[in-house]
């Protein structure tokens, strides 16, 4: 198992690339199993189309929601620690110059 620090998950690029890939499988896959699934079974066909438009796009706006939920936690919380960690990197800084 591949260890991952608190300042890999943090970083820019891999937030964007966690989130781009959550992205693709949660909002996007979740509009596309509706709509894919609304033909394979049968529910969707000629006459039906636009309906079924409306079901996927309306599920995958749902997602899109919880993902932009999600995406604005995951920065809240990146910039809470980033804080959190130059507040504390300060305080050494501080002590030490206390001895000197």
């Amino acid at each position: 198992m591949v260890e991952i620090s608190d300042s890999d998950y943090l970083s820019p690029m891999r937030l964007l690339q966690i989130f781009a890939v959550r992205f693709v499988l949660e909002v996007l896959g979740s509009g596309g199993a509706i709509w894919g699934f609304s033909e394979a079974s049968g529910l969707r066909d000629s006459t039906n189309r636009p309906f079924w438009r409306k079901v996927a796009l309306s599920i995958a706006a749902v997602f899109l929601s919880r993902w932009i939920l999600q995406t604005r936690g995951a920065l809240t919380d990146r910039r809470r620690r980033r804080e959190e960690f130059s507040r504390v990197h300060d305080l050494a800084l501080h002590s030490e110059h206390e001895f000197d």
